[in-house]
């Protein structure tokens, strides 16, 4: 007997949801191996054993490592979205300051995910890709923050080396995890040193 057409649909977006909620699983598996043993001891059994499902099951949602790995770096970018606040105040500490605390708090809400991720970069060619592009991001977010800083053109080597500093992940980690720093005394050491390297030479 011919299945009633009113119910072909009906069965179609079931078999649709089940299909997405199982590509969120897998995704899920993949995040959870990335955060214990980094993305380059990941595997296609561990995630799929992870997930619960079988190794077939995973590769029907995802092809190739490259899918996985860009499905992964889809999620990671919707629930930690990377720093970039809008920079449109005039003045430079201010800007400054929104950025620290926009990157400190990136960190510490992506972490230990990013730094499986940075430490595996040199391994794992996706999670490479996704390190440059995060860098890259925070290069254009320094470089909004540079301008008004120095004063005197001889310094602005050592106020961009300064704000770098101020934004990378090393420099949250070795404040916060290893320093056990709080967000605010690490924002203002960190302005300050942005500060010390705009002081002109005497």
């Amino acid at each position: 007997m011919r299945e009633p057409s009113d119910r072909r649909p009906y069965r179609q977006r079931a078999r649709a949801a089940s299909t997405e909620a199982t590509g969120r699983r897998i995704v899920d598996a993949a995040l959870a191996s990335y955060e214990t043993v980094g993305p380059a001891r990941t595997t296609i059994s561990r995630v799929a054993e992870t997930a619960g499902v079988e190794r077939l099951t995973v590769y029907r949602h995802f092809p190739t490592e490259e899918a996985l790995a860009a499905a992964c770096a889809a999620t990671i970018a919707e629930r930690h979205p990377p720093p970039g606040p809008a920079l449109d105040d005039p003045d430079p500490v201010d800007r400054l300051v929104r950025a620290v605390e926009a990157t400190h708090d990136y960190y510490l809400g992506a972490e230990p995910l990013v730094g499986r991720l940075r430490r595996d970069a040199s391994l794992h060619p996706p999670t490479g890709r996704w390190v440059a592009e995060l860098d890259a991001r925070l290069a254009r977010l320094a470089a909004a923050v540079a301008p008004g800083w120095a004063s005197d053109p001889a310094r602005g080597p050592a106020v961009r080396a300064a704000i770098g500093l101020a934004l990378s992940y090393e420099t949250w980690l070795t404040l916060t995890r290893v320093g056990g720093l709080d967000r605010d005394t690490t924002v203002d050491l960190l302005v300050g040193l942005v500060e010390a390297a705009a002081e002109p030479l005497s």
